[in-house]
């Protein structure tokens, strides 16, 4: 197998087959409000985020600026980790189409100018993008406007180089990526318009 390849695996476990093997049914996700893009706005508990007015703020290294995303406060370098986020989407015909994307980013992760959301740019996620009428996800074809998730659980195995993500609503696999991490990862969230990622 070629180095940086990724490998896509759709996995027939549940999500009630996993949490058996974890410790906790979820941990605790607090946002690192100093990684955040400007536009973001962070809640006081550091509990949820959702785009909000552009805030003029010290653009230090660790801050994205061009893509709208926050991380975790607490990298992940070992063992199994699962997690879940309540999407809450506030729909309207008038809207711009509104976008959220969640899984890992490495710690190195670029931060200013374009980047996108690969694994070539250390970048692991799954991605909805929302229009009145419907809306695609990326990858295809895993979601659709009826199954996209309300309630989205993250299943990180370090070791194995593994995230999966369910419907933690009614524990339906959505889609697992196997790679190699390489380094410290931390959970990343991006949102516009009008969603709202809560912990």
């Amino acid at each position: 197998m070629c180095s940086g390849c990724l490998l896509l695996v759709h996995s027939k476990r549940t999500l009630s087959d996993i949490i058996r093997f974890l410790p906790l049914s979820s941990e605790a996700v607090l946002l690192d409000r100093n990684t955040a893009n400007p536009i973001l706005s962070i809640s006081k508990d550091g509990n949820s985020v959702k785009q909000g007015v552009y805030q003029v703020l010290p653009d230090t290294p660790e801050r994205f600026n061009s893509l709208p995303c926050v991380l975790a406060t607490k990298g992940i370098s070992s063992g199994k980790h699962y997690w879940e986020v309540q999407i809450l989407d506030e729909q309207c015909e008038d809207c711009n189409p509104s976008i959220w994307i969640m899984g890992v980013a490495k710690k190195s992760v670029k931060r200013k100018g374009k980047v996108y959301t690969t694994s070539d740019e250390g970048i692991w996620v799954l991605q909805w993008i929302n229009f009145y009428q419907g809306g695609l996800s990326v990858p295809f074809d895993v979601m659709s406007a009826k199954t996209k998730p309300n309630l989205l659980g993250l299943y990180l195995d370090y070791e194995a180089g593994s995230i999966t993500f369910y419907n933690a609503g009614n524990g339906k696999h959505l889609y697992n990526i196997t790679d190699t991490f390489g380094e410290q990862v931390f959970p990343i969230f991006c949102t516009t318009n009008s969603v709202e990622l809560k912990m």
